[in-house]
C-alpha cells in the first residue's frame, strides 16, 4: 500500500540573507577536498505550525487497523522513504524544484 503525499502550493514570503564575508575570498575552497564554497545566501522564513503539519504528513494517531497496546512498539508512524526524500527537496531545494520530477 502507497501513501499518496499531498502538495500544498503556497508562496512564503522570504528574507534572502547574505552571509558571505569578504575574508573568505581567501580560503582556498576545494569540492574534491569536501571544502566547497558556501552559498553567499540563505533564506528565512516562518510556517505556522498547521501548515508545518500539513506539509509533514503527521496526523492525529487511531488504533484503527493496529497492534493491541501490548504488541505495539510504540512507533508513531514507519519510514516511508519517498516522504523523506521529498522533504529533503523540499528542505534543500524549496518550492517549485522540489516538486518537479526527475523526468522533467
Amino acid at each position: 500500500m502507497t501513501k499518496q503525499i499531498m502538495r500544498f502550493p503556497r508562496e512564503i514570503t522570504a528574507l534572502k540573507v547574505r552571509q558571505w564575508l569578504e575574508e573568505w575570498e581567501k580560503v582556498p575552497f576545494s569540492p574534491k577536498e569536501h571544502k566547497r564554497r558556501p552559498d553567499e545566501f540563505f533564506y528565512l522564513f516562518s510556517l505556522s505550525a498547521s501548515y508545518l503539519k500539513k506539509l509533514t504528513g503527521i496526523e492525529r494517531r487511531t488504533t484503527k487497523g493496529r497492534l493491541k497496546r501490548a504488541s505495539d512498539l510504540g512507533i508513531q508512524r514507519r519510514h516511508e522513504a519517498e516522504r523523506s526524500t521529498v522533504i529533503a527537496d523540499y528542505v534543500r531545494y524549496g518550492s517549485p524544484w522540489s516538486e518537479i520530477t526527475k523526468q522533467k
